[in-house]
């Protein structure tokens, strides 16, 4: 049997999550995951077995799991230990790459039920907006600045201009459709920190905010349903264009900035983090 600790936010929760059921797959070992309230962090976080993670509910068992734990040894990707399908074995750790999954992406967003999941929320929408013409962008600001500013960085706007230019560039367009999420608490810190400086820039552009109403789950979706992707340094914007339903599409574009964290955080390196087709832009102006 397999489990594995869940902590951390929802995009940490599901590099976990995903990393479990590859193993249990690749090694025909069955996975269980203790049910918890919360997820330990630095704060307590939701977890999401009643809405985004229903589908999983019937692996969750209700007592602590005492299994030998392999404790991940560095934030780079690495193989994962070979086992029987009769080792009993506990992994700790984020698993902050895709390389430790993305072989079973397509068998667990089937048993997630992803698809339905992201067509019962489009019809949400109600013919309001078509995110499938939109780009998805992503502001990471209050959690930096309450509890991570010791560990992460606030992206300067310099990086989302150069990711801007780039999508106008590459898809040949300079009429984009702009939806951008960030925490309710920062609206107005990003709309004269960094929308109103884009709006002068991008005049041709169109601003819309993904609405503060809708659960963090229900905006990882909808970004998920955007067309193009400019991910914060974060696991949650991440998710978000991982996990979009345009497979077919080709000639996606999803932008990362080139600074993840702080610089004196040499042991988190992200040089897994990231598909070899997605493109990294210089958080410095250029």
């Amino acid at each position: 049997m397999i489990t594995i600790d869940i902590m951390g936010g929802l995009g940490n929760q599901l590099f976990q999550i995903m990393t479990v059921i590859a193993y249990s797959k690749k090694y025909s070992n069955p996975f269980v995951i203790e049910r918890k309230a919360y997820s330990p962090s630095c704060t307590f976080r939701n977890v999401y077995w009643n809405n985004f993670l229903t589908k999983l509910e019937k692996y969750l068992v209700n007592y602590p799991i005492y299994y030998p734990v392999y404790q991940e040894p560095t934030y780079e990707y690495r193989e994962l230990p070979c086992i029987s399908n009769a080792d009993n074995i506990k992994l700790s750790g984020y698993f902050q790459s895709y390389k430790y999954f993305d072989a079973y992406k397509e068998e667990i967003l089937k048993e997630i039920g992803y698809e339905n999941i992201a067509s019962d929320f489009k019809k949400k929408l109600n013919n309001h907006f078509n995110p499938s013409e939109m780009v998805s962008l992503h502001f990471r600001i209050g959690d930096i600045i309450k509890v991570h500013k010791d560990n992460n960085i606030i992206i300067p706007v310099d990086y989302y201009i150069n990711a801007m230019k780039h999508i106008e560039t590459v898809s040949n367009n300079t009429n984009i459709k702009l939806l951008y999420f960030c925490e309710a608490e920062d609206n107005e810190f990003v709309l004269t920190n960094y929308i109103n400086p884009l709006k002068e820039l991008f005049p041709n552009t169109s601003y819309h905010k993904a609405s503060d109403t809708l659960e963090d789950w229900e905006q990882l979706v909808l970004m998920s349903l955007c067309e193009h992707h400019i991910l914060a340094n974060s696991t949650f914007s991440w998710w978000g264009a991982y996990l979009a339903t345009d497979t077919d599409n080709k000639n996606k574009i999803i932008c990362y900035p080139d600074k993840w964290q702080h610089s004196k955080i040499i042991t988190h390196s992200t040089i897994d983090l990231f598909p070899d087709n997605w493109t990294m832009c210089k958080t410095a102006a250029t």
